[in-house]
């Protein structure tokens, strides 16, 4: 599997988000490292335009792998499958993207 470097979405104190391009898929990454309220509105901010960015860029769909899907499916991801790494169960989150006509 060959993909591109990853790239700096949106950085603060509170979360980072990268993504790189596969194909037609918008790989996305995301640490966050202050969980509360604040940033949680703040990082659904961010995915809308983030959501936005894909579209408008032709990808098909983003894509995620988490051990934690909770704010992935909040922002409404879906589990496709789960996989075991390093002892942890994590699910692989897909977002279709509809194109605009």
């Amino acid at each position: 599997m060959e993909t591109q470097s990853r790239k700096t979405f949106y950085t603060d104190s509170d979360f980072i988000i990268e993504v790189e391009d596969y194909l037609e898929n918008l790989l996305i990454h995301c640490e966050v490292f202050n969980w509360k309220p604040s940033v949680l509105r703040r990082g659904y901010s961010v995915f809308v335009k983030l959501e936005q960015y894909a579209r408008d860029n032709g990808y098909a769909r983003m894509m995620t792998v988490t051990p934690n899907p909770k704010f992935a499916k909040l922002v409404g991801g879906t589990t496709i499958s789960t996989l075991e790494y390093e002892n942890k169960t994590h699910e692989v989150i897909v977002w279709e993207l509809k194109q605009a006509s």
